[in-house]
């Protein structure tokens, strides 16, 4: 399917705010958690949001 140019930016704008809600979710999230502190979870979750934000670059800048 092809996008325009404001399509594009809008869709790496989603996936960048994913990205976010991941690093204040997972990563940020177990500080305030009662259950503690998760060494994966937090690898898991960085990894999540960096992949995230990679798409998102890869969305915007066309795939180039």
């Amino acid at each position: 399917m092809k996008l325009t140019g404001k399509q594009r930016e809008n869709l790496a704008k989603i996936f960048a705010d994913i990205g976010k809600l991941f690093i204040a979710i997972v990563v940020l999230g177990q500080w305030v958690s009662p259950a503690g502190f998760n060494k994966e979870k937090l690898l898991i979750g960085i990894l999540a949001a960096l992949f995230l934000f990679w798409i998102s670059l890869i969305i915007d800048t066309g795939g180039k």
